[in-house]
């Protein structure tokens, strides 16, 4: 999810080819910068949620990821700040189960 000082925003995949797909993009009022603002994001088998300081602002069905390891990117050398980031399990979905994939010790997928 991308969030611009300008207000425009966007939700975004890269997909494993490394290709990025737009799934769902808007404008809300200038937000400014230099100014707090929540994101969230709210994964539930294929739908995404997403919301800006409290709104949500989309909610799309993608089936490109099932499972996996979270990541967090800014695009080129922008200066952020991020406070109170969380991560927290859905408690209403399942751990997806794939046999012969357990975690290493980092926290990556197990090669055998």
């Amino acid at each position: 999810m991308k969030l611009s000082d300008s207000g425009a925003w966007s939700l975004e995949v890269i997909a494993p080819d490394r290709t990025t797909r737009v799934l769902a993009a808007g404008a809300l009022p200038s937000p400014g910068a230099d100014t707090w603002h929540r994101l969230s994001l709210g994964f539930s088998g294929e739908t995404v949620t997403a919301g800006i300081d409290g709104v949500t602002v989309a909610q799309v069905t993608d089936g490109t990821y099932d499972h996996g390891q979270v990541g967090l990117a800014l695009d080129s050398y922008t200066a952020s700040q991020f406070d109170a980031l969380a991560i927290t399990p859905n408690a209403h979905v399942p751990a997806p189960s794939r046999p012969g994939r357990a975690p290493t010790a980092a926290g990556g997928p197990h090669r055998p």
